[in-house]
């Protein structure tokens, strides 16, 4: 699942995507070069952000909102840690994206290793286990 913007503070009253141009963007070319943000699921908008602040990494997107530079968009395990401690908060929840499917690609058959096929048997365990990412 992927939140579409976390920061400490937020407008009050009943933000919607559009509200990103008035307000500071922290962007990760790391996740997604582009400054096109896309939200929703049945109705899709874009809305074009002008970063305040872009970043590498999205580590370093992270940390530049916990410090209270502007607004993010980060996968939710990555900030799972910072939403439950209240360092950041997640908005525009309702306006999210489909959630991104994880494939784990291997050849098959009998010339697949023990090691493949040990690696991917504890990547769909783990995977599937995992509430912030979801069911497989």
């Amino acid at each position: 699942m992927r939140h579409t913007a976390l920061l400490k503070s937020f407008v009050l009253g009943d933000p919607t995507p559009n509200d990103l141009v008035r307000h500071d963007i922290i962007a990760s070319i790391a996740a997604r070069p582009s400054n096109d943000w896309e939200f929703g699921r049945a109705q899709r908008s874009v809305v074009a952000v002008r970063p305040r602040l872009s970043c590498t990494t999205n580590a370093a997107t992270i940390d530049a909102a916990i410090d209270g530079r502007g607004l993010t968009r980060v996968l939710l395990y990555q900030v799972a840690a910072a939403l439950a401690s209240g360092e950041l908060v997640a908005v525009l929840q309702e306006y999210e994206e489909m959630p991104w499917p994880i494939h784990v690609m291997h050849s098959d058959g009998r010339r697949v290793s023990a090691k493949v096929r040990a690696f991917v048997d504890l990547a769909v365990e783990r995977l599937s286990g995992n509430s912030l990412i979801g069911p497989t």
